[in-house]
This record gives C-alpha cells, structure tokens and sequence, in this order.
C-alpha cells in the first residue's frame, strides 16, 4: 500500500481570510517498509513569486499525490488539512506576482474531493469518536511510546509565515509528517492508543482505548481498558480487557 502523509501549515484558521503557507508529504511504500518519496510545497511563496503556470503545476503534483496513493494519513486532515487543500486546489491563483494575466483555475474533477475523504485515515477524529477527546499529534504520540520532538508550536508557525522564515516553517512541517508517519506505521503494528484522559492531565488514565487497524488503516476492533500511563516513560500495555466492540 502507497501511504501519504500530510501537515499544512496556514498563515490562520478561516479559510475565508487566510490561507496555506506549506504542505509537507511524505510517501511511504508499507509493503516494502520504504520511504518512497518526500517534499514541502511552498505554497504561499509559489502564490507569491512564481508564474501561474508553475502555480497550476504545483496544484496538479499535489492532486496527484492524493489520487495515486492507497490511503492519507493526516492527523485533523477530516476537519482541517484535507478542505484547506480542496479549497486551494479549486480555486484561482491568488498573486502570482510574475504573471499578472487572468488565468482560470488548474483543471480538477470535482469528485476527487469525494474519493479523497474516503481514503484519508484522521488519528485525531478516531480518538474523538472513540473517547470523546481530540488529543494533539504529540499527545497521541507520546500516549503511543513515540518520539515526536517539535521545534515550535502552531503560533510560531503562523508567525514563521509573517517573518518569511521558509526554512524553519518548513522543516516544522516536516516534523509534524514524519511523527504521524511514525504514529502511522506504530497503529498498522499495534493498533492505536487513545486516551480518555490526556496525557497531561493526570498520571494514571483510566478506560483508555486501543484501536485495532486493518492493513488499509480502518479501524476494525475497539478494546477498553484500564490503563496506567506513566508520564516519565513509555505507556504500559493494559493487563486485561474490559470490553469489545465492533467499529
């Protein structure tokens, strides 16, 4: 299976006054355990700088990614990633400063959108559905036993954009895609562990989740537990399952 996995970066949160700076993806071959490729697009300094038609290239490269791999992995993508993209992708460049003529919009199905949703696999929205709460990507990690070092935060981020800082908000972005490829490939081996408790609040968590996946990344079995999770190490294995259900 061909796995993307993605993180934008915004200069904000609407989508009606703000926009992408960066996409980072990372594609990795589970069948062969290999990292098959990897880029962050500069978005807003393709809007800025470059021609439409390089702009329009750039669209159509990130279509393809979403169209060619088997599942997307993007940790909120349901909620925020995935329509920020659909968004950009539909509509017409912004600036383009190099190239003032009125160009129309790249050429893009509009079901694509459709087959896109039904394939992206949202951590974030799994963790809600099953325990209520939506933990950060580093709280899921380290609820997982997973590094997921961070150079900076989501405001940081926003103000890197400001400050035209690319290199550090791009290798943020970066970060954030390989801590999910890393979560990714922990859920595929081990199933996902989420907690009813985040991991800062209290140092035992009680009726923490663990979700079974199949091969494709859906979600097959549900197993609650009790569960103790120490702060200063690993997470601990539960002793014994309360409960199953089907998902």
């Amino acid at each position: 299976m061909l796995l993307l996995v993605l993180d934008i970066e915004t200069t904000g949160f609407s989508r009606r006054r703000h926009e992408i700076t960066v996409i980072g993806t990372v594609v990795y071959d589970t069948a062969a355990r290999a990292e098959r490729a990897h880029r962050c697009f500069n978005v807003f300094c393709a809007e800025q700088t470059r021609s439409l038609e390089a702009v329009a290239a750039m669209k159509r490269d990130v279509a393809a990614l979403l169209d060619r791999c088997d599942a997307v992995a993007a940790y909120n993508g349901a909620q925020f990633d995935l329509p920020w993209i659909r968004q950009w992708l539909q509509s017409p460049a912004r600036r383009a400063a190099l190239d003032p003529r009125p160009v129309a919009p790249a050429a893009l199905d509009p079901r694509a959108p459709l087959r896109w949703a039904h394939k992206t696999r949202d951590f974030c929205a799994l963790a809600q559905s099953c325990t209520g709460r939506a933990p950060s990507l580093e709280a899921a990690c380290a609820l997982n036993g997973i590094p997921a070092a961070k150079s900076a935060c989501g405001a940081q981020a926003v103000a890197w954009a400001a400050a035209r800082a690319w290199p550090q908000l791009e290798a943020y972005c970066m970060q954030d895609v390989r801590a999910l490829l890393r979560l990714t490939l922990h859920a595929l081996a081990h199933g996902l562990t989420c907690s009813n408790v985040a991991a800062h609040d209290a140092r035992h968590a009680s009726d923490t989740v663990c979700v079974q996946l199949r091969p494709d990344l859906s979600a097959a079995t549900m197993t609650t537990a009790n569960f103790v999770l120490d702060l200063s190490g690993p997470a601990r294995s539960p002793a014994r399952p309360r409960q199953r259900a089907r998902i």
